[in-house]
């Protein structure tokens, strides 16, 4: 018995900019620190759709070198679809070694003030999840929006330059499907 049928396995290379950038100028808690840069990360995907769920695994690395970091992530999703209406709940671990970690979260012994102790924290795994709903409106075009709340490891909500334990986000989008 084979694990899956050949079509429901794919294998991709990824390419993607960053955004965790910062400078001292962004918050009266970063007065002091060096910037922390974006960077681009690239690697590999596994992605594997079966009745119960679409699957995907991830490897990626900082391509720009900023951090010297790897991530390695796993999710899984399920779309129900009502007509044109799709309602999609996701699941994401998403383990950070501790370059990575360190270089946006951690604090170097030249930056650390009182109230703002030196900070390194080694690596974390984050957990994510959420809901997508989108609606096709035409044969090729559909609208989404998605919810999504990530819960920060104590590795990275330990940090002094780090407020809240959870993260949440809103995203909202077209799609055009040639």
């Amino acid at each position: 018995m084979a694990l899956a049928p050949a079509d429901d396995l794919s294998f991709a290379l990824k390419v993607d900019y960053h955004l965790d950038a910062y400078k001292s100028s962004d918050s009266a808690a970063l007065a002091g620190m060096a910037a922390r840069k974006g960077g681009v990360w690239g690697g590999g995907v596994v992605s594997w759709r079966n009745p119960i769920a679409q699957v995907r695994a991830e490897w990626s690395a900082d391509l720009s070198g900023h951090s010297k970091g790897q991530a390695l992530s796993l999710g899984a999703e399920h779309r129900f679809g009502f007509g044109p209406v799709g309602l999609t709940p996701h699941v994401r671990a998403q383990w950070q070694d501790g370059n990575a970690v360190d270089y946006y979260y951690g604090v170097r012994d030249t930056e650390a003030l009182p109230g703002r102790p030196a900070y390194a924290p080694g690596a974390a795994t984050t957990l994510e999840g959420g809901l997508r709903t989108d609606f096709t409106f035409a044969r090729h075009q559909s609208v989404f929006l998605d919810l999504s709340v990530v819960h920060l490891p104590g590795a990275i909500k330990d940090s002094p330059i780090v407020e809240h334990a959870n993260l949440s986000s809103v995203s909202v989008g077209y799609l055009y499907r040639f």
